[in-house]
């Protein structure tokens, strides 16, 4: 009686455990940062004065940003429509970067309002980074 007894308290213990653990875990996958974005852009190119929204005034220099996409007509397409700076480099140099099945885009701070067309690309659930460009972006 005694170890049935031990048995159920320790069946117990462990659903406790289990319901705990679950919880934490469910948790850490619902309450995501508000700005997930921010996340995905590099703070280099936060950190640049945006330019007008009418195009006018200098913002500084031109500096190209990269991310990578999957490589399908659908995506490209998508992300055309967002930025229209956008170059899809499908050289090998741009497969070494994004893989066989993605392309590697690049883009310039040299258009209205590049600030709001980076928050848009990084809310795409298929943009992972948004980086300066270590290259010249030709």
């Amino acid at each position: 009686m005694f170890s049935a007894f031990s048995q159920n308290r320790g069946f117990a213990s462990a659903s406790r455990v289990l319901a705990i653990l679950c919880a934490g875990l469910s948790a850490g996958c619902v309450l995501q940062p508000v700005n997930a974005e921010i996340l995905v852009i590099d703070p280099r190119l936060c950190a640049l004065r945006d330019t007008p929204c009418d195009g006018t005034g200098d913002a500084g220099d031109e500096l190209a940003y990269m991310f990578c996409i999957p490589d399908n007509a659908l995506t490209r397409s998508q992300v055309a429509r967002i930025d229209p700076s956008v170059r899809f480099d499908d050289s090998p140099r741009g497969k070494s970067v994004s893989g066989s099945r993605g392309v590697l885009c690049i883009g310039s701070t040299r258009q209205p309002s590049f600030k709001a067309v980076l928050d848009r690309l990084a809310k795409l659930p298929y943009v992972e980074a948004i980086t300066l460009c270590p290259f010249d972006g030709d």
